[in-house]
């Protein structure tokens, strides 16, 4: 099994964005690396990996938690939009992310690229 993704991970991602600008980080979280109590951790590690760069301003994360669905039976798979906001992040940009997380949450995300992405 694959653990999440490290604080190097976030590194070389960070790297990817223009200086001097903060932008968004999109991560995806699988449904193998979700785990009790593993939400806490990956903000810590966020927040470890991105205290030394201004070129990030909020982390949008894609979580495929499992669920039971009684009707049919079996386990599906829900995604979930986690954020997290860097202590420098503008309120532009912040409120730029929640609308974003809320048309995801009403489904408005048809023109979006299907998974895995």
């Amino acid at each position: 099994m694959r653990s999440p993704p490290r604080r190097n991970t976030v590194k070389g991602a960070v790297k990817q964005l223009p200086r001097g600008r903060a932008g968004w980080l999109f991560i995806h979280i699988p449904t193998a690396w979700v785990r009790p109590g593993r939400s806490d951790e990956y903000h810590d590690a966020l927040h470890e990996a991105l205290r030394q760069t201004s070129r990030v301003g909020v982390v949008f994360t894609a979580v495929d938690k499992p669920f039971h669905d009684q009707e049919a039976g079996k386990i599906r798979h829900r995604r979930f939009w986690d954020l997290y906001k860097d202590d420098g992040a503008s309120q532009e940009l912040w409120e730029a992310a929640l609308l974003l997380r809320d048309l995801l949450d009403r489904r408005w995300d048809f023109f979006a690229p299907r998974a895995p992405f």
